[in-house]
């Protein structure tokens, strides 16, 4: 394909590009209006300098071939009114440029699946990014040290990725929604004012290699979901949790090392899901006859639960119980 073919599109604002190998030959003086591009799987490994659609909002280029954004330095008056970029799957992208945090139009940068190592720090000057997804990025090791100035996020995508510290300053991030950081098996700990994230609604941080839960957890008054599964380090949740009162569901499920629940966790008065199937907990505490919302309650494979309080009548609401199969002839069911 020739990029002829656009010489009289004087007026194109939306471009998607189906099937094509190349386009070859120059761009400029074309597409002045151009606003959308949607090339998946573009084979381009840069952005040619010619490609410079002043007005371009957004920019899909998942699965594409790029090594680099553009070659040398950003392009004179290249999209700097670009909101969305999305590079999701550039497996052969190693990192993004440091005049990116010149683009102060960009809400939402899509880096998932791509091999970059570390994020520029310029990109913390991108204080009205709303989403940030690095999913899967398995090369990233860190996120950037003043991430805290980017006070517009409201969603962390950080999953599988090689991450195993959060900077400090993510905590002033106090209109952040969703913080992904589901199978950072390098990842040990959340920071210790993390209750200062009283916007957090949801946070998944199962499958990684975290020991504890600070004390500021129950800071997290708007946590509607927290899932742990498959944290096998973990031993306790801090007493901190049953404050969290909008909490509607709570995932456990293969905390192997996991030994107790919360005495309040009564308190905890919006829960409807509660897994807490494989774990070593012993015992149910009495508290738990408070969850009147209660729908859906795990303890598959609780091999060591020796304990469940009659209170658990209480729930009448639940619809699934499941406590270990074979073992429920060893469990003592009384106040």
């Amino acid at each position: 394909m020739s990029t002829v073919i656009f010489q009289r599109m004087h007026n194109l604002r939306l471009l998607q590009i189906i099937d094509a190998n190349d386009i070859t030959r120059s761009f400029k003086n074309l597409l002045p209006k151009l606003r959308c591009i949607r090339w998946h799987y573009c084979p381009w490994t840069y952005l040619p300098s010619t490609f410079c659609p002043e007005d371009l909002v957004s920019c899909d280029m998942s699965g594409g071939k790029f090594k680099r954004l553009w070659k040398g330095p950003k392009p004179i008056r290249q999209i700097n009114y670009l909101t969305c970029l999305n590079l999701r799957d550039c497996r052969g992208l190693k990192r993004l440029p440091e005049s990116l945090g010149d683009m102060k139009a960009l809400k939402n940068i899509d880096a998932g699946g791509t091999a970059i190592e570390k994020l520029p720090d310029s990109i913390t000057k991108l204080k009205g990014l709303i989403t940030l997804n690095l999913y899967k990025c398995k090369k990233l090791r860190k996120l950037p040290q003043d991430i805290g100035n980017m006070e517009g996020l409201e969603s962390i995508g950080a999953g599988y990725t090689a991450i195993e510290q959060l900077p400090d300053s993510i905590t002033k991030l106090k209109g952040l929604i969703t913080l992904d950081l589901g199978g950072c098996k390098k990842l040990r700990k959340l920071p210790q004012d993390i209750g200062n994230m009283e916007g957090l609604e949801f946070i998944w941080a199962g499958y990684t290699a975290i020991e504890q839960l600070p004390d500021s957890f129950g800071g997290l008054v708007n946590l509607v979901k927290l899932r742990l599964s498959s944290c096998k380090k973990l031993r306790n949740l801090p007493n901190s949790i049953c404050k969290l009162k909008l909490l509607k569901e709570l995932y456990l499920r293969g905390c192997s090392n996991l030994e107790q629940l919360p005495e309040q966790l009564g308190n905890m008065q919006s829960l409807e899901y509660l897994s807490a199937s494989y774990t070593a907990i012993e015992q149910v505490p009495d508290s738990i006859g408070l969850l009147g919302r209660l729908e859906l309650l795990f303890f598959k494979g609780c091999k060591k639960l020796k304990f469940v309080p009659e209170s658990i009548w209480n729930l009448t609401s639940v619809a699934h119980l499941t406590l270990h199969p074979g073992e429920t002839d060893k469990i003592s069911l009384s106040t």
